[in-house]
């Protein structure tokens, strides 16, 4: 990816959709200090944004499969 393992994994935990983004920062490693102003700079980029994206596609998917629709 083009950047690296804790923006990736606040990338995935953010894309769920179940914690703020504050939250996902800290789940993902970042300090509570810096997981205030660290998603804002992070969610922006490209390529964080596509692995998000990605990551709701897949919970979707995950879930509908579960329910049957």
């Amino acid at each position: 990816p083009l950047y690296g393992p804790r923006q990736e994994r606040l990338a995935l935990i953010a894309g769920r959709g179940d914690v703020s983004n504050t939250q996902a920062a800290i789940a993902a490693g970042y300090s509570p200090t810096s997981a205030r102003t660290v998603p804002q700079e992070t969610l922006r980029n490209p390529a964080v944004q596509a692995s998000m994206e990605h990551a709701q596609t897949h919970q979707f998917v995950t879930q509908n499969k579960k329910t049957g629709t």
